[in-house]
């Protein structure tokens, strides 16, 4: 079992950072696509979050965790900078990277996320109907 994250560069390490952090439920095969594409241009670093594909689970698991867990990946990778861009829970997990460690965060891209936390609404399990 690996936790490395997954790359496709054509060795392109000189290029501009661009991670990509999945969605709560995903792993990082949801950026197949933009992988493929962003490849050609960019340094592309698209990691599994703890718990999720390869990666085992850490404790305590949080947002902010999570911020760490990506932040010494890129370390690792030797990358002083790059654009990150989260998907859903990712864009939190961006967020909480961008607070801890705004040095990093050349750019922020969040979509299907907010940067406003969750009302007690959204937190809360839908209602289910019942019939009699």
């Amino acid at each position: 079992m690996s936790n490395k994250p997954s790359t496709q560069n054509n060795n392109l390490k000189d290029k501009p950072a661009v991670l990509l952090i999945h969605g709560f439920s995903e792993n990082n095969q949801i950026w197949q696509q933009q992988l493929d594409t962003l490849s050609e241009q960019f340094y592309v670093i698209v990691p599994d979050l703890p718990g999720t594909g390869d990666t085992p689970v850490t404790t305590p698991l949080s947002m902010e965790s999570m911020a760490d867990y990506v932040y010494g990946l890129l370390q690792s990778e030797g990358i002083p900078r790059a654009t990150v861009i989260g998907h859903s829970m990712g864009g939190y997990v961006a967020l909480a990277l961008a607070e801890k460690y705004p040095a990093l965060v050349q750019g922020l891209g969040l979509f299907h996320s907010t940067a406003a936390a969750d009302t007690e609404e959204k937190k809360s399990p839908p209602e289910i109907n019942k019939y009699d």
